[in-house]
C-alpha cells in the first residue's frame, strides 16, 4: 500500500468512496435519512472544487483508491475514511500515520477532528481526547459527533 497526493482523475474514486463509507454505517447509528443527509449522492463536480482546495492524502493499495484524509494547516482533520471494502485491514491506521507525520513536519501542535460515532474509538486509539459531543443540522436532522484533539507538541 502506498499513501500518496491527490490528482484530479482520483475524484470520483474518492466521492464514490465517501459516499460507501457513510452508507454502510449499521442504521442504529445513524439512519437512512440522516446518512442521506450527511452523504447524498455525489455531484462530482463540487467534489472536484473541494479536493482541489483540500488536496486530500490518498490510500492506493494495488491501483485501487482505498482511503482518504484531509487536513489543513492548523492540524484539522476534515474527511478521513476507508472504504467499507478495505476496512479492518489497518489501512486507517497507515493512513493516520502518515498524517501525523505529516502534520509534524509542519510543525502543526495539535491535530483536531469532529469524529463520527464509528469513527470516535479509531481516534480515542491514536491518542485523541474527547472535548465534546457535538450536533451538526443538516436537512433538518441532527448527526452526532465528536469534537477531538490530540497534542503533537508539548
Amino acid at each position: 500500500m502506498i499513501i500518496r497526493s491527490f490528482t484530479m482523475q482520483d475524484t470520483k474514486a474518492i466521492a464514490d468512496l465517501f459516499y460507501a463509507a457513510v452508507h454502510q454505517i449499521p442504521d442504529d447509528i445513524y439512519n437512512q435519512a440522516q446518512k442521506e443527509a450527511w452523504a447524498p449522492k455525489p455531484d462530482y463536480d463540487l467534489w472536484a472544487q473541494r479536493l482541489l482546495k483540500t488536496q486530500p492524502f490518498i490510500a492506493e493499495k494495488q491501483g485501487v483508491i482505498v482511503g482518504f484524509a484531509e487536513f489543513d494547516n492548523s492540524g484539522y482533520i476534515d474527511c478521513f475514511y476507508v472504504h467499507p471494502d478495505f476496512q479492518k485491514q489497518h489501512i486507517g491506521t497507515f493512513l493516520y500515520q502518515y498524517l501525523e507525520q505529516q502534520a509534524i513536519r509542519q510543525n502543526c501542535q495539535n491535530l483536531t477532528v469532529y469524529a463520527s460515532t464509528v469513527a470516535y474509538s479509531f481516534f480515542i486509539k491514536h491518542g485523541f481526547l474527547c472535548l465534546r459531543e457535538n450536533q451538526v443540522i443538516r436537512n433538518d436532522l441532527i448527526l452526532n459527533n465528536y469534537l477531538m484533539t490530540k497534542k503533537l507538541f508539548e
